[in-house]
């Protein structure tokens, strides 16, 4: 066979063996055999294969073609320990006892660690003594190379002796793991199980369908004490209890093991959690008992009684407290259910989230208030006394400028905080109904019941809690205002979001009365919807239906629906996330197409101009640090530019942004300048990098070392360092890379999205452009308005008074249709992919990069881009920038005036008026609550991550030596002097 045939012959035997996983995975034994035996008749020496076929044939029933084929992988690779186990399973299938136990012991000698095969000989009749006898007669200690142990080793050990899996039975209780199948975002129901599901508690969840508790035991150790948790325990506890449960409120483990096993059997545990509430950290509030032993007591209950342990956690912390996160970790590995209410840590732990919900206190019947009543408001606050935490200086400042009355209680520690807060507020000669120390809810309630509004600010951090204060007041039905940060951003759609600077406007807008309704009314509806008796016992009746419902979401990102993963997965998956794409009543046929093709390129390029903004994204981008995440498909690590695929391996196998040391180190091994943002990847440099990873511990406390599939197929070190692997990589990248471009459309930009609304970001816009966002902002706000000849206007004062003029005719608001408020770095818009220059040009400094960054690579920038496009800017200004970013090999997007020096110069003139219109008409009300909020929201998120950004320029540039030209090519180096 000359070469030609061979490569023909080889293309032509890995379609059938696509085609055979297909049917494998939709359990289409006959089908998935009969394209296995055809790659095998192009190929016999695909050793893999003739496995592959041995159990498709065992599935439908042929044992001896099953074993046959077995036997036959054996011929070519006979040191593969799983093989010899398949061929004992059926053997024993065939009734061979005798054989069957030659297969497994052989399996056992290959690898000692093969747990199933051990499993296997013990039902056989063998016992442990006599397998060891002959695996290892000389009493060896065998072990495995010195890799760290991955997810799926951990796990199969943890449940040794557990039953075994069964893969319907779990498909059919998880509906997500059904989705994720369907996606092709697992490979299979095991894959899901051992890295998520069994760490996740679903042998836990799994029984509450089965077995509904009729018994729930609240364990908290400051039950009863003076602590918030403490308090959010009794609600707790109450709520289940009015929902019909027999309740216990207990503070330890010891206390449980007093009931008698009747009342434990098949009962609930739910664990309320607080960082400091265990292991004597705070021996004020705690009990002294250890997570260690915590967690090994309730897996002992669990095996004994069937007692069902949840712990629900009101904290999580990240990893720069070096205390407290590993014992959150050594919880997060466990198969004990954790649950939390805060969406962001659900999200970045991957863990079950249930929505706080108001606490049932009793709200007295509020008196009848005078008109005009809110000229000098009643502010209700109630919280601790810490001056770090919350922000006194904002709750008494806004209280002072409307001449307002402070009512509620705030808890202090001594009577020196008594006497200072009564100084603060005596200094400010403010009029207050405050409680001091610790209050009991009636009385707390009743100094609250004043007030016409509820402000409870806070300052902002970066580890994950929520706010059960917030939630009590909206037992008033009264407006909650609260700054948009992290205790409170879960309330987006029930409070009202404002900087401390914006309050006092804000409150004089609300004493219309229209508008002070509108605001009370997000209040009562979170009462009606999400009342604690109804959000509480779910952790106690419902997580099963939680984790079926919600627990695919965190898999299923924008790279799912990249061209780049569209090209790759198989026309079923292909055409599942396709509908999931697409309006649920939408009816789009697509005929059937081959991974990697031609064919399915084209159909891609026609949804794409079938549906805008739908499946703009031509290139994955790599994800934010996901620390629940550790199975990967090969694909994954792949992006057109080696820096993308540095940084991302780092985040996927280390947990952690890379250093300056750590690209150098890649620098040296790898051959590869990393300096170089433009250097386009390639994948034997790419996977050599893994295998290096590959190598390291295991990024976080208690957790295993990631692993990498290719296929579905785990793929161990050797078989990374496998040239007929990288070849085939090789092959499939340049070929999907050619494949993305050709998909490449040419479209309008898609506008209507609540970052599109900010009308001050959009003054500077081409004519067209403006006009067609004018369109939707109208639209989205339920208005039909014209906006035809604005565009052609020149300048942003002139246009904003056309559009006043519009609006006046209309007898229409400015406000009404969206915001007026300053340009800011808005989230990751996948849905568009066409810009200008006007885009940017509002924004400075590294908020203009990182802008700049977001809208052309659909990515935050990397740590070393930052100094490089930061030293472009200072030195050659935003066009530079804005070129080289978007000059880089395999970008998606463009800037349609990007060669127009001249509308560049024409911006910069601009300038001024759109900061003179900003400055005069911003409205600190403008477009509705809902917008406002998503507004500031944005705001502080962008905020925190260029916090972030800047820790981690500070750690490259004090490697550096504060030497820029060690961080930057030459070419961007050259003469600079300036730091970070």
């Amino acid at each position: 066979m000359n070469g030609l045939q061979r490569m023909f012959g080889f293309r032509s035997s890995k379609r059938w063996v696509s085609e055979g996983r297909d049917a494998s995975r939709r359990r289409d034994w006959t089908a998935a055999a009969s394209a296995y035996r055809e790659a095998l008749s192009i190929n016999p020496k695909l050793w893999k294969i003739w496995v592959q076929y041995g159990h498709a044939m065992k599935e439908s029933g042929h044992l001896k073609e099953a074993e046959d084929a077995y036997r036959r992988s054996l011929q070519l690779s006979p040191g593969i320990s799983d093989t010899h186990l398949q061929l004992g399973h059926v053997l024993k299938l065939k009734k061979d006892a005798t054989a069957a136990s030659s297969a497994y012991l052989q399996a056992a000698v290959l690898d000692p660690d093969n747990l199933h095969a051990f499993t296997e000989l013990g039902a056989l009749g063998w016992t442990k003594e006599e397998v060891i006898e002959i695996v290892d007669p000389q009493g060896r200690q065998r072990t495995k190379a010195s890799i760290p142990a991955g997810r799926s080793e951990i796990t199969r050990i943890a449940t040794a002796g557990s039953p075994s899996f069964d893969a319907q039975a779990y498909v059919g209780r998880f509906a997500d793991v059904r989705t994720l199948l369907d996606l092709g975002l697992i490979s299979s129901a095991e894959q899901h199980y051992l890295h998520y599901g069994y760490r996740g508690g679903r042998d836990i969840l799994a029984t509450f369908a089965d077995k509904p508790p009729t018994r729930v035991f609240v364990l908290c150790p400051s039950f009863f004490k003076r602590c918030g948790i403490g308090e959010h325990a009794r609600y707790l506890a109450d709520s289940i209890e009015t929902f019909g449960l027999e309740t216990h409120r207990v503070r330890t483990t010891a206390v449980l093991e007093t009931y008698p096993p009747e009342q434990l059997r098949d009962a609930v545990v739910i664990v309320n959690h607080g960082p400091g509430l265990f292991d004597g950290y705070n021996p004020e509030l705690s009990e002294g008992e250890a997570t260690t032993d915590l967690i090994t007591k309730l897996l002992a209950l669990h095996r004994a009684h069937g007692l069902r342990p949840v712990v629900f956690m009101h904290s999580l912390l990240d990893r720069d407290n070096v205390i407290m996160f590993p014992r959150q970790q050594f919880w997060l590995e466990s198969p004990i259910p954790v649950v939390t209410t805060i969406e962001a840590a659900g999200n970045v732990f991957n863990i079950l989230r249930v929505e706080h919900g108001m606490q049932p206190a009793p709200t007295p019947v509020r008196s009848e208030k005078a008109l005009n009543r809110r000229d000098r408001p009643v502010i209700g606050f109630f919280g601790f006394f810490q001056w770090g935490g919350k922000n006194f200086d904002a709750l008494l400042d806004v209280v002072q400028r409307l001449k307002g009355k402070l009512v509620g209680s705030v808890a202090t520690g001594s009577e020196y905080d008594v006497e200072k807060l009564r100084g603060l507020i005596a200094d400010r000669n403010i009029q207050c109904n405050l409680g001091t120390g610790w209050v009991e809810d009636s009385e707390l309630m009743q100094r609250l019941a004043e007030a016409d509004y509820y402000y409870l600010p806070q300052h902002d951090y970066d580890h994950w809690n929520n706010s059960g204060t917030a939630r009590l007041v909206m037992n008033f039905h009264q407006p909650v205002i609260l700054p948009p940060h992290n205790p409170f951003l879960d309330l987006r759609e029930f409070a009202i979001f404002a900087d401390e600077h914006d309050l006092p406007g804000l409150m004089a807008w609300m004493r219309d009365e229209k508008v002070y309704q509108s605001a009370c009314a997000r209040a009562a509806r979170y009462a009606a919807e999400h009342p604690m008796t109804v959000e509480m016992p779910k952790l106690a009746m419902s997580l099963h239906e939680v984790a079926s419902e919600t627990g695919a979401r965190n898999f299923i990102d924008e790279s799912a629906f990249s061209t780049w993963s569209l090209l790759a997965i198989p026309f079923e998956q292909f055409l599942a996330r396709v509908r999931r794409r697409l309006p649920e009543n939408a009816l789009y046929y697509l005929e059937k197409t081959q991974s990697d093709s031609a064919d399915r390129a084209a159909q891609i390029k026609t949804l794409k101009l079938d549906n805008p903004g739908k499946f703009e994204t031509t290139y994955s981008a790599p994800l934010g640090i996901q620390y629940w995440k550790d199975h990967y498909e090969i694909d994954s690590f792949f992006f057109p530019r080696m820096t993308e695929c540095f940084v991302n391996a780092y985040r996927c196998f280390l947990k952690r942004e890379p250093s300056m040391t750590d690209r150098d180190k890649m620098i040296r091994i790898l051959g590869v300048d990393l300096r170089d943002e433009t250097a386009i990847a390639w994948p034997a440099k790419v996977v050599a990098m893994l295998a290096l990873l590959h190598d390291e511990a295991p990024a976080l406390e208690f957790a295993a070392q990631a692993q990498i599939y290719d296929q579905g197929e785990l793929l161990t070190k050797t078989e990374l360092a496998s040239t007929a692997l990288i070849e085939t990589l090789e092959q499939r990248w340049v070929k999907r890379l050619k494949l993305c471009q050709d998909t490449a459309t040419v479209g309008q930009p898609a506008f209507g999205t609540a970052q599109d609304r900010n009308i001050v970001q959009l003054l500077l816009l081409p004519g067209p452009w403006l006009e067609a966002a004018l369109h939707a902002s109208a639209r989205a706000a339920g208005l039909d308005l014209n906006f035809d000849g604005i565009g052609a206007r020149i300048g942003p004062l002139s246009r904003y008074q056309g559009i006043i003029q519009i609006l006046e005719r209309a007898n229409v608001r400015l406000t009404e249709i969206g915001l007026f408020d300053r340009p800011i770095v808005s989230a990751i818009n996948h849905a568009r992919a066409q810009y200008s220059l006007a885009d940017f040009w509002p924004l400075e400094g590294d908020a203009f990069v990182f802008h700049v960054v977001r809208c052309l690579l659909k990515r935050d920038p990397l740590t070393q881009e930052m100094f490089g496009l930061g030293e472009l800017l200072s030195k050659q200004g935003k066009l530079a920038v804005i070129r080289q970013v978007a000059g880089r090999p395999f970008v998606a997007t463009s800037v349609v005036d990007i060669a127009d020096d001249q509308a560049a110069a024409e911006l910069d003139t601009l300038l001024p008026n759109l900061e003179l219109l900003v400055s005069q008409f911003r409205a600190v009300y403008a477009g509705g609550w809902d917008l406002r909020n998503a507004y500031l929201e944005a705001r502080r998120n962008f905020d925190r991550v260029w916090l972030r950004m800047k820790k981690q320029k500070d750690v490259w540039w004090a490697q550096a030596n504060g030497d820029v030209s060690r961080i930057l090519p030459a070419k961007h180096a050259a003469g600079a002097k300036q730091g970070s």
